[in-house]
C-alpha cells in the first residue's frame, strides 16, 4: 500500500509573484507608464509595483510594495497604512503564470512621486477616473480596480 509520503509527487505549477500598490491622494491616483522596452505592456499605463525579492521574515508582500514604490517613485511608505485589495493571476512570460498582488493606500500631504526607475518607466504621475476614461493606454482592467480601490478606502475612512 502506497502511502502519500512513498507516491510520486505530482508536478505542481510555480507561480511568479508581484505586489502592486494603488496610491490616493485628492481623488487622484498614482500611477506609471512603462518603458517602450519592457517585456509585459510596454507604453501601457499600469500600478506601482514590481516582483517579490526571497527575503526572510513575515510581511513580504506589504514590504514589496513598500520597496517598489520607493524605487519607482521615490516615496517612503513607511507610515502609510496599506490594505489589501486584490489579487489576480496573468500570463507572463512565456506563458509563465503570474499571481499579483493588489494594496491600496490614502498617501497624505508631502513629497511628490518622482520618475526614479527611468529604465522601466517613462512617467510617475497623478490621474483621474476621468483622464483614464480617454486615455488610449489605459488597459481595461484598471479602471474597474481604481474604482474597488476608492470603495475600499472611503470605507476605511481614508478620503
Amino acid at each position: 500500500m502506497a502511502t502519500a509520503l512513498s507516491r510520486p509527487m505530482a508536478r505542481r505549477t510555480r507561480y511568479e509573484a508581484n505586489v502592486c500598490v494603488l496610491l490616493r491622494r485628492d481623488r487622484r491616483w498614482l500611477l506609471t507608464v512603462r518603458g517602450p522596452h519592457v517585456a509585459y505592456a510596454p507604453g501601457m499605463i499600469g500600478m506601482v509595483g514590481g516582483h517579490v525579492e526571497p527575503v526572510a521574515g513575515t510581511g513580504v508582500l506589504e514590504r514589496t510594495a513598500r520597496r517598489e514604490a520607493r524605487e519607482e517613485t521615490g516615496l517612503d511608505l513607511t507610515a502609510v497604512p496599506l490594505s489589501y485589495l486584490s489579487s489576480g493571476l496573468y500570463l507572463g512570460r512565456d506563458d509563465q503564470p503570474v499571481l499579483t498582488v493588489t494594496y491600496a493606500g490614502e498617501l497624505p500631504v508631502g513629497p511628490e512621486p518622482r520618475l526614479a526607475d527611468p529604465d522601466e518607466l517613462t512617467a510617475v504621475g497623478w490621474w483621474t477616473a476621468a483622464a483614464l476614461a480617454t486615455a488610449d493606454n489605459c488597459p481595461d482592467w484598471l479602471p474597474p480596480l481604481l474604482t474597488a480601490a476608492d470603495h475600499l478606502l472611503d470605507g476605511l475612512g481614508r478620503s
